[in-house]
């Protein structure tokens, strides 16, 4: 299926990301089935750093915000507001917060985790997005709508009630194609800041001896390939394969490792 798109030019490429995207999600959400797998909620709960104030609130969070400018060195304090942005589910602006945190604390295993995951979580939310409008187009489509009883579009010509409305649906189709398009490539965008901290994460001193290491990587490698970025994908799978060789996703990443060594001299994009 990938190998299929990757040949198609024009909007469908944008499908191959929307793909992706719901594919990588799974691994990020999921984990890994060996003991040492982290959800996105495992590591939320565990992010620590919250007062005692529900961080979900809004007023929670716009006490934070004044507190980060006034003080927007405090490196705590971005990380409730970055915890108080994942209980209200804003991973973009959670993402943003994050990022202020891994500045001021450069080699922080956990800030730097943290953002991989909120910066997946607003790729796959635009991929699903993408998805959306794409089915929106699928179904508007006049080949493919039961409403068009002549089949095709030179079947209805001679009826203009019909014709009327092929134009309209096709015009529908058109516009949803297109919004497909532009979530798909937002989507790359974040696959592609997921990867890169992700591919922080896995030089840092400590995470060698890290129980998480195997999940990393399976996650690094979910969003390289959401991201296009074969050459990652595949150095991130064959580790996560190498620590966790029985592990449940094991036989699919295998599978998917061959296929994107099949396809590896067309890419030539890299994860910085």
């Amino acid at each position: 299926m990938i190998i299929w798109i990757r040949n198609r030019k024009g909007w469908i490429g944008a499908v191959f990301f929307i793909l992706a995207g719901i594919f990588a999600l799974s691994f990020i959400i999921g984990g890994v089935g060996t003991g040492n797998n982290a959800s996105l909620s495992d590591i939320f709960n565990n992010g620590g750093g919250g007062s005692g104030s529900t961080p979900g609130q809004p007023a929670s969070i716009t006490a934070l915000k004044k507190t980060v400018k006034v003080k927007p060195n405090d490196a705590q304090a971005w990380s409730q507001l970055a915890n108080a942005y994942a209980s209200a589910t804003r991973p973009a602006d959670e993402a943003d917060a994050w990022t202020h945190f891994v500045a001021l604390k450069p080699g922080n295993f956990n800030g730097l985790q943290r953002l991989a995951l909120a910066q997946a979580q607003m790729a796959s939310n635009l991929s699903n997005q993408a998805q959306t409008y794409q089915q929106q187009a699928s179904a508007s489509s006049p080949g493919n709508d039961s409403t068009f009883t002549g089949g095709t579009l030179g079947s209805l010509s001679q009826d203009p009630v019909s014709q009327a409305q092929a134009a309209a649906d096709s015009d529908q189709q058109t516009q949803a194609l297109l919004k497909a398009s532009v979530l798909a490539k937002k989507a790359n965008t974040w696959w592609k800041k997921s990867a890169g901290t992700y591919g922080k994460i896995v030089v840092l001193p400590v995470f060698k001896t890290n129980d998480l290491a195997a999940t990393i990587w399976l996650n690094y490698g979910s969003a390289a390939q959401s991201a296009n970025d074969t050459k990652s994908a595949i150095k991130a799978y064959d580790a996560f394969l190498k620590l966790a060789p029985e592990d449940t996703n094991a036989p699919q990443v295998r599978s998917i490792v061959k296929q994107l060594k099949s396809t590896a001299p067309t890419s030539t994009t890299t994860t910085p």
